[in-house]
């Protein structure tokens, strides 16, 4: 998460969290079938992508899962979090698989308002 902090300071794009997991059937649904679609893709090019892993039994996991609660109170993957450059917390999606439509409609919304905060 370190890494994305200061990327995206560096360029004042918002920070894109996915917190997912190895065993995640539905992380490898969004990752697999939605996050590569035409629609999408472009996507992340607007923002810092932060992948954190929250489902094996090492501190680094632990460290994620632990900040995943802390970020959205939830417990469950998948959770996409969007973020100002500065690191707060603008929107969260959670708990569902929502398909390319939703899952644009929540980005686009949540990135419009990350941009919005950092002016």
């Amino acid at each position: 998460m370190e890494e994305g902090n200061a990327a995206a300071k560096e360029s004042g794009k918002p920070i894109f969290v996915n917190f997912t997991g190895y065993n995640c059937v539905n992380c490898r649904y969004m990752e697999g079938s939605v996050f590569p679609h035409a629609d999408i893709r472009p996507l992340f090019d607007k923002v810092v992508p932060v992948e954190l892993y929250t489902d094996r039994d090492d501190e680094e996991n632990r460290r994620n899962a632990k900040l995943r609660e802390e970020l959205t109170k939830q417990a469950t993957n998948p959770v996409y979090v969007m973020m100002t450059a500065d690191g707060e917390v603008v929107d969260i999606l959670s708990g569902s698989t929502p398909g390319e439509g939703p899952f644009k409609e929540w980005f686009d919304k949540a990135y419009q308002t990350a941009s919005e905060a950092k002016s």
